[in-house]
């Protein structure tokens, strides 16, 4: 009997029941078998999922699930961390959220972002290189334990030409066919499981493969035969081992798996294909349960089994677009349902009760702590206070539970490339079920109960508005602790706020009774920071974080570090630090003995400052001047000021060279003071002219900041009309009379969009009154868009072109943008009227201004027309006759 027969005979349970002398005997640990899909449906199997079942369970053949569903439990709330593979890989290594590891996109090459374009923002600096040799990982422990570590399939953990493209370096004795490439190029042994037949690149060859090339060895089999050869030298090694089971499968290309595919005829092509590559992959776990038994190992061997994220839909499927993971909204790469919900079955012979059901939400995350218990290996402390899955075997023992109301975090701060519902960079967090979405561009938060509305149809955001603050506030806490990395604007540069932050560029003012500004008589007003909040205008958001007395030195209250938490919480977008003047001595009067740490306290600051998502820019401060001289003072005061100054000269030029050796801007506060007695009270304190003049120093310092990220002119962070729309980006929406006013500073553009009341089903016209303000006439502006989703991606275009003097309308399609002009009549800049129709029969966009009639038929079918709205760039847009 061949290999393939051998196979054949394992996956339909019908070879013979060997006994091994490791079996009869064994008082081990137990084997582990982590069988993980890629891209593989929560429906897309026969094993329900669902309170019942769904047209997909009967669609899909998975025998050997539903064997394992019924020798196991059903987990029909379990979810990936991400809604793309790398990520989710990596928490399953880590058991760190992507909040935390940083890997937040799929990884090719450690130095191209695969981030695809977005209209209002840049991605985030996130681990392109993805996991390295140095992380700790669940094969490392486990291979130091004694299990012999088995890698089989799809890696995709470190990026081309790093250590952790290859899963040896990771902590697995066996490779097979792993490398950085996250999809094959063919699941085709006729092809060589490479992608240059059709002309793709040979980074996704399938690599160590080459005795099956030219042969009909779908890859699936490949993979599994190899397997299946690594298990038995385990087992004959008498060595307890953990297989990662990884299948390319069914990430595309979708190919018919040709033992499979006639089984699905009268269905779409590429669906047939597709259901021909689940039923494969369901073959092989089928093998792998077969030689379990074939070995008389089976009640020896833990078995879990899950996606890496939710089913491919929105593009590469045949049928209607985001529809294959229903009851689910949308799929892979969206922050709804369908983007994470995933398939979870768990056997854990004479522990989890046979063909039971677990309806307690869990996250790849929790792999990591569960499967090191399961084997009885510890992890470092240290690596165990960074992990933020939790341990499940209590849960599967029935022994204990875990907290059900826990919040679970996915960080998606990307444009994926594919557009639909959901697909939006965001974060999601969920307690119980409660589920908050918050998309990035719009800074919108979405509420929905999946107890209720597994589907997120309705948005319950303003009717719990409670429910909101809530899960916002604990997503923030969380991203903050975590160093969370987000999006960046393009207009800016600068990150885009947490959930939760507050508005405007934050200006933290971080230091002792000179920020607190102590000596005036009202520091809301009077104060250094008050001074810089009115010098800096109304986008900005200064806060004053002066603490008396405070020092550096940890443990000499009053500390500044008293204020961290705080400070934090504010996620600064730039910090003034001014600390110095009172760790010259410092309460206790002995504090100049431990002086020499000043540098590693101060340094340490500034990594906890660095760390902060909104990534601030830092100004290390010369204290302001100290002046026993002065005039006035008492002899106790004079001397004690001797005694200090030529200590806070030696500080200042610490200061000096702790800012070049960080890299940090260094703002000078001593000589525009020195030797101005009447700006100083008691020699060290400022009057409420001096705090002025401080202000006014810092205010100049930033100047060059404020001018690389173009931040001068923001519109104001108050009383703006963004409220009154459904999503605003890129810019602010003003009260006008009549009407708005959109101020769009960003090259990027700026978008104001209301949903409809109604979606409209049937033709439409949109109609808007507009003039604009041009600052940069070369840039387009007085656009009206609408669409069927409220993503910039999506929309439809329609106005006025002020650089090529047109009327233009542009439509995203498949194969890129596509775009219809005519001439624009008359002053671009005085007052017009824009209206556009939509009639859906034959998907055809009209635009009417000034007499003027351009056409375009759309390229893709807009669903039900749900959003309307404007668009600008580096113009003020008014618009009226809405």
């Amino acid at each position: 009997m061949n290999r393939r027969d051998a196979l054949r005979l394992l996956a339909t349970g019908c070879a013979g029941l060997g006994m091994s002398q490791w079996a009869l005997g064994q008082a081990r640990r137990p084997n582990i078998v982590l069988f993980l899909v890629d891209d593989m449906g929560w429906q897309d199997t026969s094993v329900p999922l669902h309170t019942e079942r769904t047209r997909f369970n009967d669609r899909y053949r998975t025998p050997a699930m539903e064997r394992l569903a019924r020798e196991g439990v059903r987990f029909i709330d379990a979810h990936s961390a991400s809604p793309v593979c790398t990520p989710t890989r990596a928490s399953i290594m880590t058991g760190q959220n992507p909040c935390r590891h940083g890997i937040t996109n799929w990884t090719l090459y450690p130095d191209r972002d695969t981030t695809a374009a977005h209209p209002v923002l840049l991605p985030p600096d996130w681990r392109m290189e993805g996991l390295q040799r140095d992380d700790v990982t669940l094969p490392r422990l486990l291979q130091s334990a004694g299990y012999r570590t088995i890698h089989a399939g799809k890696a995709h953990f470190g990026a081309v030409g790093t250590s952790g493209a290859d899963p040896t370096n990771l902590g697995f004795d066996v490779n097979i066919a792993g490398h950085a490439a996250g999809g094959p190029g063919s699941y085709w042994g006729e092809k060589n499981y490479s992608a240059a037949w059709r002309g793709g690149s040979r980074v996704w060859d399938v690599p160590g493969l080459e005795e099956y090339h030219g042969t009909d060895t779908f890859l699936t089999e490949a993979l599994t035969l190899e397997a299946l050869e690594a298990m038995d030298e385990a087992i004959a090694e008498e060595q307890p081992f953990y297989l990662y089971m990884s299948h390319y499968a069914v990430h595309a290309p979708i190919e018919a798996d040709d033992d499979y595919v006639g089984l699905y005829e009268g269905i779409h092509p590429t669906e047939a294909a597709y259901a021909s590559m689940v039923q494969g992959m369901d073959a092989s776990l089928g093998a792998l349960m077969g030689n379990l038994d074939r070995h008389g190992i089976a009640d020896d061997t833990i078995i879990i089994f899950m996606s890496d994220n939710g089913g491919l839909s929105a593009h590469a499927r045949g049928g209607e677009p985001h529809t294959h993971n229903e009851p689910l909204r949308s799929g892979k790469g969206s922050s709804f349902e369908g983007g994470t919900r995933v398939p979870m079955l768990v056997k854990w012979p004479g522990v989890v009760e046979p063909y039971s059901t677990c309806g307690v939400p869990v996250i790849s995350d929790d792999f990591f702590p569960t499967i090191l218990s399961m084997a009885g290996v510890d992890a470092p402390e240290e690596h165990m206070a960074t992990v933020d899955g939790r341990d499940l075997t209590p849960l599967l023992q029935g022994t204990g539970r875990i907290d059900e109301d826990r919040l679970l975090v996915w960080h998606y701060p990307h444009a994926w490339g594919a557009s639909g519902p959901g697909i939006i960079p965001h974060v999601s967090g969920r307690r119980s079920d409660w589920k908050l979405i918050h998309t990035y561009p719009d800074g919108r938060n979405q509420l929905y109960d999946l107890g209720s509305d597994i589907s997120e149809t309705h948005d319950l955001a303003e009717a719990h508005p409670e429910r909101v603050e809530e899960i916002t506030a604990d997503l923030h806490d969380y991203m903050i602790a975590v160093s969370a990395r987000v999006p960046k604007w393009k207009s800016t540069g600068l990150p885009v706020p947490l959930p939760g932050d507050e508005p405007g560029i934050r200006v933290a003012c971080i230091g002792d009774s000179l920020t607190y500004s102590a000596g005036v008589s009202d520091p809301a007003v009077e104060s250094y920071p008050a001074r810089l909040a009115s010098l800096l205008g109304d986008a900005f958001n200064v806060r004053n974080f002066g603490l008396g007395g405070a020092t550096l030195l940890d443990g000499a209250p009053p500390s500044v570090w008293q204020q961290l938490d705080a400070i934090k919480s504010f996620n600064p977008n730039a910090c003034i630090v001014m600390l110095g003047t009172n760790d010259t001595t410092g309460p206790p009067r002995d504090a100049w003995a431990r002086i020499d740490g000043f540098e590693d306290d101060y340094s340490r600051l500034l990594a906890e400052l660095r760390a902060l998502p909104g990534q601030p820019e830092i100004w290390l401060c010369e204290p302001t001047p100290m002046e026993p001289d002065m005039p006035g003072l008492t002899d106790e005061r004079r001397a004690n000021l001797r005694e200090r100054a030529p200590r806070l000269r030696e500080l200042r030029i610490r200061i000096r060279e702790l800012a070049e050796a960080e890299g940090t801007r260094r703002l000078d506060l001593r000589s525009p003071l020195a030797g101005r007695h009447e700006l100083l009270t008691d020699g060290v304190h400022l009057t409420a002219e001096g705090y002025s003049l401080v202000a006014q120093t810092v205010a100049a310092g930033m100047e060059p900041w404020i001018e690389e990220h173009q931040l001068r002119g923001l519109p104001p962070r108050r009383e703006d009309a963004s409220g009154d729309f459904d999503a605003v980006s890129g810019g602010k929406v003003w009260q006008a009379d009549p009407g708005y006013l959109l101020e769009a500073p960003s090259q990027s553009g700026a978008f104001a969009l209301r949903r409809l009341a109604e979606p409209a089903e049937d033709d439409v016209t949109f109609r808007v009154s507009l003039r604009t303000q041009a600052t940069a006439p070369e840039w387009q502006n007085g656009f009206l868009v609408f669409g069927d989703a409220g993503d910039p991606h999506t929309l439809v275009v329609a106005g006025v072109f002020l650089g090529g003097g047109t009327l233009t309308i542009l439509a995203p399609g498949p194969d890129g943008e596509v775009r219809a002009d005519a001439p624009l009549p008359g002053d671009a800049l005085g007052p017009m009227e824009l209206v556009v129709t939509y009639q859906p029969e034959p998907g055809r966009v009209t635009l009417d201004c000034r007499g003027e009639r351009v056409m375009l038929d759309l390229p893709r079918r807009l669903g039900p027309i749900t959003h309307r709205g404007l668009h600008c760039r580096q113009t003020r847009t008014q618009f009226w006759g809405w």
